[in-house]
């Protein structure tokens, strides 16, 4: 396991980059369907429910054009954390949004969620880097980013 995905939660495979839509919904149940990708215990359905169960607890949106959907999940062992930029903003409850981070946390792991979320906001409150995720062209690219933070 590199330090990226130690610190980060995340795997170069679960960043979707190129998102063709303008739903709220439909970015949600993609990052469902890359949270599935990465943890075979996760159904894609139940992870976009998780997302949008936790968003109707109160705002997601961390930053200018982020959203930090996240939640604690029954049946996992490791934290999953998938990413996706639609390619224009998509307009949640808060505001216009341009790029999401899924986060699925072990239930029974409150720190590793408390952890996470720390780090992606870190990361994501800090403007430069910020622009640097909404500009990275490639997924290789945006985990590279991703990286650099972790170390």
């Amino acid at each position: 396991m590199d330090t990226a995905h130690k610190a980060s939660g995340l795997r170069r495979y679960a960043i979707d980059l190129d998102l063709n839509t303008q739903s709220h919904a439909a970015v949600l149940r993609r990052l469902g369907v890359l949270s599935a990708l990465v943890d075979d215990q996760i159904e894609s359905v139940e992870a976009t429910q998780a997302f949008m169960a936790r968003e109707r607890l109160g705002s997601i949106v961390l930053a200018e054009q982020v959203a930090l959907p996240h939640a604690r999940f029954d049946g996992i062992n490791a934290p999953v954390v998938s990413v996706v930029r639609p390619n224009e903003p998509v307009k949640f409850e808060e505001g216009l949004v341009s790029l999401v981070v899924g986060i699925l946390v072990p239930n029974d792991e409150p720190q590793q969620h408390l952890d996470l979320l720390r780090f992606w906001a870190s990361l994501l409150r800090q403007e430069d880097r910020r622009f640097a995720l909404f500009g990275a062209p490639t997924a290789d690219h945006f985990y590279a980013l991703v990286k650099d933070h972790a170390c």
